[in-house]
């Protein structure tokens, strides 16, 4: 399978969901985790320290079965049904 390699910033869990969707996949991901703020090398050692933490976080949507961070359902599907749920400001706005 192919490799990627995909910079993840200590502190940072944006990327977490795509490294997830290519884990799903199959494919082999290389993380490299900068050492620390002032020393730009990356280090292999930081990687297990860090990222099981944050994929230990991410589950899969309920409705898509996406790996998603936040409440079990991905923000496609939050969006979808917050649109669903609450009215729409610009029909109160008209009517008042």
């Amino acid at each position: 399978m192919g490799s990627i390699i995909a910079p993840v910033i200590p502190g940072l869990i944006s990327k977490v969901p795509l490294i997830c969707e290519y884990i799903a996949k199959g494919l082999e991901v290389l993380l490299a985790v900068p050492y620390s703020k002032h020393n730009r090398r990356y280090t292999r050692r930081k990687f297990f320290l860090q990222v099981p933490k944050l994929i230990s976080n991410v589950t899969k949507c309920k409705v898509c079965g996406k790996p998603k961070l936040v409440n079990n359902v991905c923000p496609g599907c939050f969006q979808r049904y917050m649109d669903e749920v609450s009215p729409k400001k610009k029909d109160e706005s008209d009517t008042l």
